[in-house]
């Protein structure tokens, strides 16, 4: 049983190398492949995290966000992966600009996680440069106009 265990942390050490390589070299659609292969044999958090991680990167937010949802189902993973696949998730809504139900999320999420913690402080400071970059009058108004109303 030990040795089985073995093999399987080195058959999916294997597998994760690889992804976390090829994301490093912006190669997000042959890492998403190498995650599907594995996720047809196993669903598992990491493989989850990984690959909403490489959409995220695509902007493919809904996409990031299913995978970071069902990472979250894995109530067998390792802690690092499931914190991946709630940073994978908060991601994903921000970047659908669901900006309340990121911080929401994410607070709901916190158990003096300071991986979670830090990144509650930094989706929080991104909020606050929202007011700059998002009009949010009906009418169209260019972004230097924009700007110099605010001020």
């Amino acid at each position: 049983s030990t040795q089985s265990t073995w093999d399987q942390k080195q058959k999916m050490d294997g597998w994760a190398l690889k992804v976390k390589f090829l994301m490093e070299q912006q190669k997000w659609f042959d890492a998403i492949n190498i995650c599907n292969l594995e996720s047809k044999t196993e669903k598992s958090a990491a493989i989850s995290a990984l690959r909403s991680a490489c959409y995220n990167k695509l902007c493919s937010y809904k996409q990031a966000l299913s995978d970071a949802e069902d990472g979250l189902k894995d109530t067998t993973g390792k802690k690092d992966d499931i914190q991946q696949c709630v940073i994978q998730k908060v991601d994903a809504l921000w970047g659908l600009g669901d900006y309340k139900e990121s911080i929401d999320f994410l607070e709901g999420r916190l158990k003096g996680e300071s991986i979670l913690i830090a990144k509650l402080e930094a989706v929080k400071k991104q909020l606050s440069l929202i007011h700059i970059s998002e009009p949010t009058r009906p009418l169209y108004i260019s972004y230097a106009v924009f700007c110099l109303k605010k001020k």
